[in-house]
């Protein structure tokens, strides 16, 4: 006796293999810690001064204070205060605003 083809057959194994390509995948890894503290600057400055743009940089200065660069050129210290507010300043000491 010879099998008979069937069609419904090769779809359903065909898309089983699809959906398990598919699974393999899965969804991009987490960002890293440096993208996800460069994303929460960018909006902490971009709140409270000139527009920032990207995060070129930030160097860490002590807990909770930063020194942020800008893509607008701008230079910000970010730091949080004693009684918790952020503070977002032109960093003395470094280049500020394009000239």
């Amino acid at each position: 006796m010879t099998p008979k083809h069937d069609p419904m057959r090769h779809w359903w194994v065909c898309g089983l293999a699809l959906w398990s390509l598919a699974a393999c995948q899965g969804p991009a890894g987490p960002a890293s810690h440096g993208d996800l503290m460069r994303d929460q600057l960018a909006q902490v400055v971009g709140q409270q001064a000139p527009p920032c743009g990207a995060v070129l940089e930030y160097f860490r200065h002590g807990r909770l204070d930063y020194r942020v660069e800008c893509a607008s050129g701008h230079v910000y210290r970010v730091q949080v205060s004693a009684d918790g507010r952020v503070v977002v300043k032109p960093y003395e000491g470094g280049a500020s605003a394009p000239q």
